[in-house]
């Protein structure tokens, strides 16, 4: 065997177990974000039934709404009042503001559940510490 026929195989291999290793890669990355959109649409759906005595919505995670809101928020270069409160790795990208909201709404959907004590206040006055809920839904009359 000579050694150009040994080089070509060695390159062989080598090119195609660097994208068998791409392939792999990208797949998981795809079954990532598929378990992550079916967690938040989870959510979605379990705070909009307590919402639904309510004017508001959680959107889909891969509505526009979310487009809208975050080019919104970065054309107002994050300026608007009470945007602070948002952490800056999370105005990096939509996606990073849909994480921001799905998993803070995760963590606090107890509060909206019936009974719950913010549940009469979405509408009205929020504390400061309670102002992603502004953010992170949406309006049924913008629908």
């Amino acid at each position: 065997m000579s050694v150009k026929r040994a080089l070509f195989g060695v390159s062989g291999i080598t090119v195609t177990s660097i994208g068998v290793w791409l392939l792999t890669g990208k797949e998981r990355e795809s079954n990532h974000y598929r378990t992550k959109v079916t967690r938040f649409r989870n959510i979605a759906q379990e705070v909009n039934v307590s919402l639904s005595t309510q004017n508001l919505t959680l959107r889909d995670p891969e509505h526009g709404f979310w487009t809208q809101r975050f080019q919104l928020y970065s054309s107002q270069n994050w300026n608007k009042d009470d945007l602070d409160m948002i952490p800056e790795e999370s105005r990096v990208s939509e996606e990073g503001m849909k994480d921001f909201c799905f998993e803070k709404i995760e963590a606090n959907k107890e509060d909206i559940k019936e009974g719950g004590s913010l549940l009469s206040e979405l509408s009205g006055d929020l504390s400061r510490d309670e102002k992603f809920w502004d953010h992170c839904l949406d309006s049924l009359n913008n629908a």
